[in-house]
């Protein structure tokens, strides 16, 4: 589902939570270790992957061994490693929903860049909305490629693209996750951003075997010949968190088998 849309207002009560969870500037060294300096001594030095826009995204994430609740941080703030100071929040109105709408944060009136919305059941798989400028919108839904691989697939007004996950091999020393956004035509991949989680780059308070923890998201954004952006900072930001999300549906999930199969032991 690729359409445009009208123009939508901001949800007053999300509109306003948005400003109260404003977060002023804050030491970059609080975000995560060695959050300035940049991540190329972490990947492979082959890669032609030259970043034009850094970002580090702030959550814990879900640890292995807690119940399989919700999160309980409905904000999610994402920053900018160089300043410190927010650049975009992830609201979401209630801890029971995983919907959320993705704030401008030096935005006074907290104007709603993207939202994403998640539906309840089987087969119903997240729909994300960007709020273009000039008042345009579009939807897209965020498809998981098969039933036995975490790939994701989004088709938006920028063209095809695909998040997956970069296995031990390619991945550096010291970095435990490394998630891929690639533009994918015909059989060329351009890769366009990537989230990094290392002992540098981690969100605070989690560890290589969180899910769902936050990172350092890189993005190349630069123009192509011809072709203009190769897509918009939003766009990659809501669909990076829906795969942070899914890492913690995916363990909550087996966090209720563990606790099902201890308490049938125990009878």
């Amino acid at each position: 589902m690729n359409q445009a849309l009208p123009s939508q207002a901001s949800p007053p009560s999300l509109a306003r939570s948005s400003r109260d969870l404003r977060i002023s500037t804050v030491s970059p060294s609080t975000l995560a270790p060695s959050t300035i300096s940049t991540t190329h001594s972490l990947l492979p030095t082959s890669a032609p992957f030259l970043p034009t826009s850094t970002l580090q995204i702030q959550t814990a994430g879900k640890a292995l061994f807690r119940l399989p609740s919700p999160p309980k941080d409905l904000t999610t703030p994402i920053f900018s490693p160089e300043t410190g100071r927010p650049v975009y929040l992830s609201v979401r109105s209630k801890r029971s929903s995983g919907s959320c709408e993705l704030v401008d944060a030096e935005s006074e009136a907290g104007t709603v860049l993207a939202s994403t919305i998640y539906h309840w059941g089987p087969g119903k798989n997240p729909v994300v909305r960007i709020n273009h400028e000039g008042g345009e919108g579009e939807e897209f839904e965020v498809l998981g490629k098969s039933l036995v691989s975490r790939t994701t697939v989004f088709e938006c007004r920028w063209g095809r693209f695909e998040w997956r996950y970069v296995g031990r091999k390619e991945r550096a020393e010291g970095v435990s996750s490394l998630l891929v956004l690639e533009r994918v035509e015909g059989g060329k991949r351009v890769k366009t951003a990537q989230l990094v989680r290392g002992e540098g780059t981690r969100s605070l308070g989690s560890s290589g075997s969180s899910a769902g923890n936050g990172g350092r998201l890189e993005m190349c954004l630069d123009v192509l010949e011809g072709e203009g952006n190769v897509v918009d900072e939003p766009t990659v930001v809501s669909t990076c968190l829906v795969m942070l999300k899914k890492e913690v549906d995916r363990r909550r999930a087996l966090q209720v088998a563990m606790i099902s199969v201890a308490i049938s032991g125990a009878h």
